[in-house]
């Protein structure tokens, strides 16, 4: 598995991406650390429900983006280990789209946290 991991890293796109996913989610998690205890208890959160109570949320739900978009880079970064030797492209896919859910989940944590902060 180690090694699987470094001949996935030697490839130049994989490792950026990687490092970009990882960027992007530690600066959610700062960005919410920083800010978790200026928040109301309760936060407009589920946009896609009836508007008044029923669309709010505790501040910790904004770390489920955080932690869903990370469980998210495991099992991809998972899947591009195992196909990279098979099939590359494929493994890049899955690694920057990885990035692009970190990307997602730590702007929207930090638009909601600046909404109301």
């Amino acid at each position: 598995m180690k090694e699987e991991f470094k001949i996935l890293l030697s490839d130049r796109v994989n490792k950026y991406g990687l490092i970009v996913s990882l960027l992007f989610i530690a600066i959610g998690f700062v960005v919410f650390l920083i800010n978790v205890w200026q928040l109301p208890p309760l936060l407009p959160l589920f946009y896609n429900r009836p508007w008044g109570v029923p669309q709010l949320g505790e501040p910790m739900h904004l770390l489920s983006l955080l932690l869903a978009s990370l469980g998210i880079l495991v099992i991809n970064l998972t899947l591009a280990l195992a196909l990279y030797r098979n099939i590359i492209l494929l493994s890049r896919m899955l690694v920057w789209g990885s990035a692009l859910v970190s990307l997602l989940a730590t702007t929207a944590v930090v638009r909601v946290i600046f909404l109301i902060a």
